[in-house]
């Protein structure tokens, strides 16, 4: 397990303190939630990316031959 150390202006840290966020497993919390957030802010940002290019859809048959060919790769490594 890690330690940190963190510099943090007074009146963060008294509101924090005041609110019960300074203990370490009220940091993890949310450290975690904003990992999640921002992976989730990623994801949304390519999803963005993917519907700008505006490219036909796939087949059901073109989508099973993608998932096919990624599993041929997987069992030949």
């Amino acid at each position: 397990m890690a330690s940190i150390q963190l510099t943090l202006p007074d009146d963060l840290t008294e509101q924090a303190a005041e609110f019960g966020l300074l203990d370490s497993s009220a940091i993890a919390d949310l450290l975690r939630a904003e990992i999640r957030r921002r992976a989730f802010d990623d994801l949304l940002s390519v999803a963005d990316k993917l519907a700008a290019l505006n490219l036909p859809p796939m087949s059901e048959q073109e989508i099973q031959a993608e998932i096919d060919a990624v599993r041929a790769a997987h069992t030949m490594n």
